[in-house]
């Protein structure tokens, strides 16, 4: 996670206890995650100072990593994941978001999507600001690794819509899967890791489910499997 601070000037990297304190203690709301936390888990928000547990969950951390990160925490709109392959851009999709936990990539047409608003769908997908935004941090070329991905959310600023670095991934993650699934079986409309037991009928199992206690999995659904951010092609990064 502390990766992510060479994209950004405000995530302060922590070594210590005293070193979270202060760093909590510059932000109203503060986000404290693990050095190896994913997809939601290993993270804690932490307002007004550090209590006596979130002190112990610190201490935890820093004796098992010996380090953490602290941000503020963003009241997100929606969150996105940008994804390159071999340095080449693959696209974006929206994360699926359950209490700040990761469930999975919502793949159908945007414009059709519930659970994305209007201003949202136009400022992401039409005006295309989240690429033009992900292109100009050249991740491929700064993070380590040419296959790698940033998750990205949207908040609402004083002027409107805004874009906030989240997460960087050096390294192949389940996004990278989901676009690549909606290649191969376009009336996908979200990729998604569920416990076998929830499996359904309009569910295509991408792994073994035999002996399983968890699944990655296609909902596909008739006619669905519109458009989204895919493929290099003459987009004007400089905008």
């Amino acid at each position: 996670r502390s990766g992510v601070a060479r994209y950004r000037d405000d995530v302060r990297l922590c070594e210590t206890k005293d070193d979270v304190a202060d760093a909590v203690a510059r932000f109203d709301d503060a986000l404290i995650k693990a050095e190896y936390s994913s997809s939601g888990l290993g993270q804690r928000a932490v307002a007004g100072g550090l209590s006596d547990e979130d002190a112990r969950w610190v201490a935890n951390r820093l004796r098992r990593d010996g380090i953490v990160t602290v941000e503020p925490r963003y009241e997100l709109v929606a969150e996105f994941s940008a994804e390159w392959r071999d340095g080449a851009w693959c696209g974006v999709s929206r994360c699926l978001v359950d209490n700040g936990r990761w469930r999975g990539q919502a793949l159908g047409d945007p414009a059709t999507d519930a659970a994305l608003a209007d201003e949202v769908c136009a400022f992401v997908f039409g005006e295309r600001e989240l690429e033009r935004f992900a292109r100009r941090l050249d991740v491929p070329g700064t993070c380590g690794a040419e296959t790698c991905g940033v998750d990205v959310g949207v908040i609402r600023g004083a002027a409107g819509l805004e874009l906030r670095l989240l997460e960087c991934n050096a390294r192949t993650t389940m996004s990278h899967v989901a676009l690549a699934a909606k290649r191969r079986v376009p009336a996908a409309t979200r990729f998604l890791v569920v416990p076998v037991r929830e499996l359904r009928p309009e569910h295509l199992p991408l792994t073994d489910p035999a002996g399983a206690d968890f699944v990655a999995a296609l909902e596909l659904e008739d006619g669905a499997g519109g458009p989204f951010l895919d493929g290099a092609d003459d987009l004007d990064d400089t905008g």
